[in-house]
């Protein structure tokens, strides 16, 4: 948002809080919170939204009547806020509290296993990852949802590249429910996600490059940095793409580096840094909402490259 729109947004706050003291409605109550707790998440100021997430929790407990949906909705918020602040074991219990309120294979469901899908990723618990991958893309409901499908089809074709990088080791069991991969056919099965060039399609472009990189096909990612160049200039030109922005980037600079682990990741320090710096975004209603996160996704790219290197060094 510009600051324009932020101030705006102030206003409105302040506006309905006015409102919910003079109306105590459970609409009212439920709304004005959940704003004010998004306004909070807008402006960066986490605490205080982990504060307001909390007291809003409280105020629904104390309506007297069940209201199902405020005390999903003040949960969620809760499990937001502590993510937000690297709070990542309390997220997920928050987060949890919330999966048991709703029906597995509703959209709602869907929403919600996408956040803990992040929250897992970023705390690194890499075996919940498997279990909550494989629960969720076995849903049978999941073809109904278009968007979050297309969702979890990224996240299926990184579950097989934490397969391929020996990250994840699945059980026989677990082996039986896993699709094969098929990198065509992963990206027949993205419409949606591919038409979203300065959002979702940025994924796709990343997770084909580390298929590449796993296949030792160094030259087609060359062939393709001068297109991704492009791509930043003609898409990224935001300020609310500045994490895509900058991942890109960090991906040019592999290459100018010959791929070599130590000086990519010197290269690339203060980029990282940057990236590390900044907030990413859960909102699935922003073009650029974070399906896998780019530092993660980092981290994965740097052992890769080590690996090989490793690999080639020993021949």
């Amino acid at each position: 948002f510009s600051k324009r729109q932020v101030a705006e947004m102030k206003q409105m706050v302040s506006r309905l809080v006015e409102i919910k003291k003079k109306y105590r409605s459970n609409y009212i109550i439920l709304h004005t919170n959940d704003l004010i707790n998004y306004y909070y998440q807008t402006t960066g100021d986490y605490t205080s939204a982990l504060k307001y997430a909390y007291e809003s929790l409280d105020e629904i407990n104390a309506l007297g009547k069940e209201e199902a949906f405020g005390l999903y909705q003040s949960k969620l918020n809760v499990g937001i806020s502590h993510f937000y602040l690297h709070q990542y074991e309390e997220a997920q219990k928050w987060l949890l509290e919330t999966e048991k309120m709703i029906t597995q294979g509703t959209r709602n469901w869907f929403h919600v296993t996408s956040l803990m899908y992040l929250n897992l990723m970023s705390a690194r618990r890499l075996e919940d990852l498997k279990s909550l991958t494989l629960k969720v893309t076995t849903n049978s409901n999941l073809k109904k949802f278009q968007y979050y499908q297309e969702q979890w089809n990224l996240r299926e074709a990184f579950f097989h590249i934490l397969i391929k990088t020996g990250n994840i080791l699945p059980t026989l069991e677990e082996e039986n429910s896993i699709r094969p991969f098929s990198l065509s056919r992963f990206l027949n099965s993205m419409p949606l996600h591919s038409r979203d060039k300065s959002g979702q399609n940025i994924t796709i472009l990343i997770l084909q490059v580390i298929f590449l990189l796993i296949e030792k096909k160094y030259s087609q990612i060359i062939d393709r940095m001068d297109a991704l160049t492009q791509y930043t200039y003609r898409y990224l030109r935001n300020d609310n793409s500045f994490r895509s922005n900058c991942f890109i980037k960090m991906l040019i600079l592999m290459v100018k580096a010959d791929f070599h682990p130590v000086r990519t990741k010197t290269l690339t320090a203060s980029l990282y840094k940057r990236l590390l710096g900044s907030q990413i975004i859960t909102d699935e209603k922003s073009s650029q909402v974070e399906i896998m996160s780019y530092d993660f996704l980092w981290d994965i790219i740097l052992e890769l490259l080590e690996k090989l290197h490793a690999g080639s060094s020993s021949k």
